[in-house]
Parts: structure tokens; sequence; C-alpha cells
């Protein structure tokens, strides 16, 4: 049976009668057994091991990656309704994120990572680390049927770990399986299918999900990977009517899974037409400029609709419109003609708010502009390029947000400016005025992100002319002998700028001593074995160094504030931690605080084995273990596992024990970033 449909603009086309969607794709997609007659549920925790790259420090369990940047709305298809199948094991449970990404949350003295949530083992040093082996086969099918044996119509069947991006390449599909066993950490996966040639017969998605599946812990276990398929095609249109046919006024169009990040290009508008083979499931319709200015839109990246294409369905037909909306209109500023100079002069503008994309209406010193977009919800930003006598100096500020109709429409802009002056003081007295004692004050729009230079404190003064908005203003040392705070990215007060304003601003200084001990004895004075200690603010990023741990006693000068007190390796000697991210506590830093800072250091070791045996000692059969702070999300290398065996001295803390395949024959487990165990060292 063939459908025949027509999508036009952000309509739907829902085609067929069975979908594969959610976190899995249920039998009909996926059948595996362990073939020693064991049942196919997870086995418990310390069997269990899970992959990782997604640490959360609350014991909660991780969402996984997130958009850069978070205001936009959603761009995918959603999952609401469905249900996630990955297992995480008995000390949490599996939820899917408002992307449809599975995530883990843990319950207390578990630590989620990956798809697996890892009992904490408590220790005083001794760790022995067994890394347990599966041998996987697997049975290729397209539809039911053989995959095509042809080297031009081929993809790769893979297991995943979303969160933690842990991946086993279990074959290619022009093998009709796997060629013998894959060695795979038991635990819960996805399975995926990426294709690699051809598009004729194979799908072209770059990256479906087709089912998920938890591989016990047991000598062998097989897999009957059946990817459904179908084939889909029709004409591409634009604004309604015929595409341009030229290559300077070209875009492409891509299906988007968003929360997989899956892709299926159909092709260029200017070819008319597409036809391709595709894994069934829901789909976002994004058009994509290669070249254009006149006719075709010059967005990067827009969301033009949806199609679901359900299983059941021999083929089918679907036009695709790129609607087309021409913008045109003029630049203002403080109602007036913008200055025509190159000199003075700044960038207007849109964001798309589905997806991100930034797409140029023009400089401010054209005075008007016109371009043709795609119709939708977008944001106005000002960027400036150079000047800042008579054009704001903002990086990125938001003057609007709109929503664009199908059709040509006018907008014009109007840039809305103040001058904002006033003096500026350290510790209430005077700024150092030499260059060795400077710092840099700027406002920063805490909704955007936006920020804007006032300027350097060694000036005693500022006039800059902004956007109007409420903004934070914040300090940045850029050098300091003892005269300003040492802090790179201090919060020091909110300001409401509607016109012009005049305000003063003092950057508040105290002086933090510290006393440093490790292990409660004093450290060593060797800059070949030496750390450094930091204050960290998490909620603005901003950081102040204290000094090196061989020293002994630090005085720095602080604006006050709550800080995290971290501790970072200089020279790994024989006494120093080798972490390079870990948080010792957290201080209040008020006026004259002195702090006592003691390195709590253990030794970590321990045996390593596979499967209960010793590991291989082969090139060709190897992985790194790592560990990861749950707190910081450090990393540390413990040694590759034909070693058998690790020892580092370490800050005590909760860790994740992660396994990383250099290379794999089969002796060893072929997962590239996968967690075996967690375990909470002690100070001794």
């Amino acid at each position: 049976m063939r459908v025949r449909s027509i999508d036009i603009g952000f309509l739907v086309a829902t085609l067929g009668s069975v979908s594969l969607g959610g976190c899995g794709g249920g039998d009909s997609a996926f059948a595996g057994g362990a073939t020693d007659g064991t049942s196919t549920a997870a086995a418990d925790d310390s069997d269990n091991p899970q992959a990782s790259d997604g640490l959360d420090d609350t014991g909660g369990g991780s969402t996984g990656a997130t958009p850069e940047d978070s205001s936009g709305d959603d761009d995918g298809t959603g999952s609401q309704g469905a249900t996630c199948d990955a297992d995480c094991g008995e000390g949490g449970w599996c939820e899917l994120d408002e992307q449809g990404t599975p995530e883990c949350l843990c319950d207390p003295g578990y630590a989620a990572y990956g798809l697996r949530c890892l009992p904490c083992a408590p220790s005083k040093g001794l760790f022995d680390v067994d890394i347990p082996l599966v041998g996987v086969s697997g049975t290729f099918l397209l539809d039911g049927q053989p995959f095509p044996q042809s080297a031009y119509e081929r993809g790769n069947i893979l297991l995943r770990d979303p969160v933690s991006g842990d991946e086993v390449r279990l074959g290619n599909t022009s093998q009709g399986g796997t060629d013998g066993e894959v060695a795979v950490l038991p635990g819960s996966y996805e399975v995926y299918y990426a294709w690699e040639i051809g598009g004729q017969k194979v799908p072209t998605n770059r990256g479906a999900r087709i089912a998920t599946v938890s591989i016990p812990h047991t000598d062998s276990y097989d897999l009957i990977v059946d990817v459904p398929v179908t084939e889909i095609s029709g004409n591409f249109t634009m604004g309604g009517g015929q595409v341009p046919g030229s290559q300077y006024e070209n875009g492409a169009v891509v299906l988007v899974e968003t929360s997989t990040g899956d892709e299926i290009p159909l092709g260029d508008t200017r070819d008319g037409d597409y036809r391709t083979m595709a894994v069934p499931g829901t789909y976002a319709i994004h058009y994509r400029r290669k070249q254009a200015k006149d006719l075709a839109p010059i967005n990067a990246n827009a969301r033009i609709g949806e199609l679901v294409v359900e299983e059941g369905v021999d083929g089918i037909d679907i036009d695709i419109d790129v609607p087309v909306t021409t913008l045109s209109g003029s630049f203002t500023l403080d109602g007036a003609q913008p200055p025509q100079s190159i000199y003075e002069n700044a960038r207007i503008v849109l964001r798309d708010r589905s997806t991100g994309d930034k797409l140029v209406l023009g400089q401010t010193r054209e005075g008007s502009y016109s371009v043709p977009v795609v119709p939708g919800s977008y944001q106005v930003i000002y960027q400036r390029v150079q000047g800042g006598l008579e054009v704001p100096v903002n990086q990125s500020a938001v003057l609007d947000e709109l929503q664009i109709e199908p059709g040509a429409q006018t907008l014009d802009v109007e840039i809305a400016t103040a001058v904002v002056t006033g003096s500026i003081s350290v510790g209430g007295a005077p700024p150092p005025s030499d260059p060795g004692n400077d710092g840099l004050l700027l406002l920063r729009n805490p909704s955007t992100g936006d920020e804007a230079r006032l300027g350097n404190t060694a000036l005693g003064s500022y006039s800059r002319r902004v956007i109007q908005g409420s903004y934070d203003v914040y300090y940045r040392q850029e050098t300091s002998g003892g005269g300003v705070p040492v802090n790179t990215n201090a919060r020091l007060q909110a300001v409401d700028i509607q016109g012009g304003a005049s305000f003063d601003i003092d950057v508040p200084m105290v002086t933090v001593s510290a006393l440093v001990t490790v292990g409660g004895q004093e450290p060593p004075s060797s800059v070949y074995d030496d750390g450094v200690l930091y204050l960290r603010d998490q909620a603005t990023g901003d950081s102040v160094l204290l000094g090196n741990t061989r020293l002994a006693q630090l005085e720095r000068p602080v604006v006050p504030g709550t800080y995290d007190l971290l501790y970072v390796v200089e020279a790994a000697g024989p006494t120093m931690p080798i972490n390079s991210h870990s948080q010792l506590d957290t201080i209040v830093v008020g006026p004259a605080t002195q702090i006592d800072v003691d390195i709590p250091v253990s030794v970590l070791q321990g045996a390593v084995t596979v499967d209960d045996g010793a590991p291989p000692q082969s090139v060709y059969n190897r992985a790194v273990l790592l560990l990861h702070d749950i707190a910081t999300h450090d990393v540390l290398y413990l040694g590759t596992s034909e070693a058998g065996a690790f020892a580092r001295t370490i800050t005590a803390g909760t860790y994740v024990l992660v396994y990383q395949a250099l290379s794999s024959t089969g002796l060893v487990p072929a997962n590239t970033n996968a967690g075996l165990a967690c375990v909470e060292l002690l100070a001794p």
C-alpha cells in the first residue's frame, strides 16, 4: 500500500498504522536471549555495570546533553505518553526527559552513570575491580528480511548508552549479523541503526533508535535486530510555488528526530523532488540554507513542520513546502537614523526560538533591510560591531520578540539606549591607578547573558551607552598585586537602566588567609609535589586563585561571598593527590576571613580482573580505567587493564570507575565509556 499526503507549512502528516517511537521499538524490532537459558532480565548491580558520562552530583540521575541555549523553545516532536524501557538496576528507575532521552534516577547511596544506578561501596583504600564480559551474537534484518549483501547499500548496528555516549559496534548490515561474538559489558543499552552508504534499499538515518535491551551477566547472548523501513518521496515547493532552480538560491531539507539527534537528509530544494528510505518514527522537518539571498530563506536551520512515518506502509508520497516571508524594515537609534559610519556600527540579527539559529538582517549603518526568512517565532538581537560613543556597547542584547507570519511583513527595529555614568571605588576607597592593580567592570543581562563593558577600575569612573534594560554588575580582575580583588567573575549588584542614569560602583574587598595541611601534616615544600587551592562560586562560575599548597600559608584579596574550596594538582609527587578538580569544603568569605585547609589524602588501590580471570596481556585487548568524581566531574587516570592492578593517591570522595576500551578482539569488552562500579573513598 502506498499513501499520498501533503504537508504545507506546519501541518502534520500522519501515515500508516503502528508507530515505532519512544525508548524502544517493541518485539517487532528486537528479540534477544541468553543462550545458557538464563533470564533476559538484568542481574543485580554487582553483576550489571553501566555506561556513563552523565554524572549527577545529587544522586538523582542525569539528563545528558543539553541544548547550547536553553532559552530556546522545544524543537522536538516530543515524547508525551512514551515510557522508558531502560533497566537502571535495583537502585533506581528510568524516566524520559523533555526531549525523550532516557535518564536514570537513583536512590541515595547509588550513583547515576549512563543507564545504570551503581551502588556506592564505602572503602578506606582497597577496591578490587572485575570487568565482566558477555559475548553478544547478533542477526540483522531489514523489515523481517535479510539486509542486502552489498557494499553499496549498508549501515551499522550499534549498542549505545545515550546519556554517557558509551558505544559498541555490533557489525555491518551487509554481513547479516555479527562476525562472531562481540564482547560487551552487561547492562542496559539502546540498539541503533546508523546509515553508511546507499539509500535505495537501506534507511538513510544517521542514527535511528530501534529498541532497548538489557544484557544480563551471562556467558553469551543472542540478538535479533529487525530494522523497519519505509520509502518516502515527494516534491519540494517554496512559498507554495515552484522552488528556484539555482544553486545560489538553494537549501537542504532534513528530517530530525531530536531525542536522539538522528537525521535523514532528503535533498536540496533546487532538485525539486526527493526519494529515500527511512526508519519509521516521528521527525521534525528542517530547512537549512546552502546559498540564499533574495528568493530562498536565509535561515541556516529552521523547523518547518513535522512528519510521522509509521510502520506497515510500503511507501509514502509527501510534498514538503518551505514557507517564506519577505521581511523588511528600517533601523532607528533612539528614534533617529543610526550613524552611517563603519566605526559606529552594529549588527541586527534574528534568533530562531525553536532552533537557536541566528540570521543577519543587516547593519545599522545601512538604515534598512529586506531579507527572505522562514515564518516562525524569533528574538530580535542587537550586536555591537565597532564603536560605542554613538551606538551601544552591548555584545548581544535582545530588543524584541515576535511571530513572523507567511507573506510579506514589515518590521522596523528601534534601538532604545541610555548613557550610564558613575564613579568607581574598591573597598570603599579610590581604586589604585597603577596598571598592576586593575579590574574590569561590566553589565550582564541575567536572562540573556548579554554583556556591556563599563570600564576599568583604574580609571576611577565610567561613562557608556548601553541598551535599556535590567542588568547585574560584574567585576573581573585583569591584574592584581594585592590592591584589587583577584576574582574572575564576581557579581556585585543589580541595576535597572531605563534612561540616562548615574550610579556609583564599589568593588568590596576583604583578605582571605589560609593555613594549609595535607592529611593533617605540613604540605611538601617541593615544586615537584605541589597543588593549587581555588575558591569558586557555583552560581556565577567566579573563581579565585588562593595559591600553591607548598607555600603552606596563603593570603589573597577577595570579593566577599559564598564559595566552594577546590584543590587542583600542580605537580603529582609522592604526597599530593592527583585530582585536577576536587571539592574540599564550602566557606563564607567575610571580613578578615581565616580558614584552615586540610586536604584529605587516600590511596585507592586494588586488583583488576576480567570475568574473574587475569586480564589479557595484549595490545589488541586492552582498556583504560578512569575515575569520575561525582561532585565535580573531574576525571582521573588509574591505568590500563593489562597492568592487573592500580594504586593512586587521591582525595577522599565518591567516584565512579569507568571503563574505556582501547582495542578489543573479543577478550575484553569493546565499550567506549562504561561505568563499572562506584566507590565512596573515605579518609584514613
